[in-house]
């Protein structure tokens, strides 16, 4: 059967957004004073939503700060743009296949 449309998911599926997520994370930590996620800790997060994320990272903190987490957290993922998220291996590839 041939498809007409394929989609996937972009950060985290086709290309390493691994680096950025976590310092992304540990930034917006800092930003809002509370302590800084390990790298484990954050790669356990990926893939929730952002409020799921501060909650699941920081159980004990009031709603307030983890939505001043989610707000830091989004300001520092735009503020670094210029961190390469590169594709990973054979992704390139499989575009001309599909």
């Amino acid at each position: 059967m041939k498809y007409q449309l394929i989609i996937f998911d972009w950060d985290g599926t086709l290309m390493d957004s691994l680096d950025k997520i976590v310092l992304c994370m540990q930034r917006a930590a800092q930003k809002v004073a509370i302590p800084v996620p390990s790298e484990e800790a954050v790669k356990h997060i990926i893939g929730l939503s952002l409020e799921k994320a501060a909650e699941q990272l920081f159980p004990a903190l009031p709603y307030g700060k983890q939505q001043a987490l989610v707000d830091a957290y989004r300001d520092q993922y735009h503020a670094n743009q210029h961190i390469d998220t590169p594709f990973y291996n054979g992704i390139s590839e499989l575009a001309w296949i599909v």
